[in-house]
């Protein structure tokens, strides 16, 4: 995920919007992370959601990458990262973060890919 990405995360937890897990929008103002990339695909007829995420730099390959949390073990896409991250399950080992906090704990550069297994 690029800045413009992470912008747009910390600009909906300064305007206040209702974060909720395991949805993408709860229709009635609460979303998920992923879910607010899918507020601005909304805006623009006939954009695709994972148009509208590849725009803020969010890789939509299968590449693995590692979380970003130190001593979390978990490995997923991007996408799954993001949900992870603000997902709050205890058993699946999510982190249930604010989106502030995801915003602070994306590193600058990038997630780091996952090591290979052989």
């Amino acid at each position: 995920m690029n800045q413009k990405g992470l912008d747009l995360i910390v600009q909906h937890a300064l305007a206040g919007t209702k974060q909720i897990s395991y949805r993408r929008d709860d229709g009635q103002g609460g979303h998920c992370v992923l879910g607010l990339f899918d507020l601005g695909a909304q805006k623009h007829p006939g954009y695709y959601f994972d148009q509208h995420m590849a725009e803020y730099g969010i890789d939509l390959t299968d590449t693995l990458y590692q979380c970003p949390v130190e001593g979390c073990t978990t490995v997923d896409t991007e996408r799954g990262i993001l949900t992870h991250l603000n997902n709050s399950d205890i058993i699946l080992n999510n982190h249930g973060f604010d989106f502030l906090t995801i915003a602070r704990k994306w590193p600058a550069k990038g997630l780091q890919k996952a090591p290979v297994r052989s």
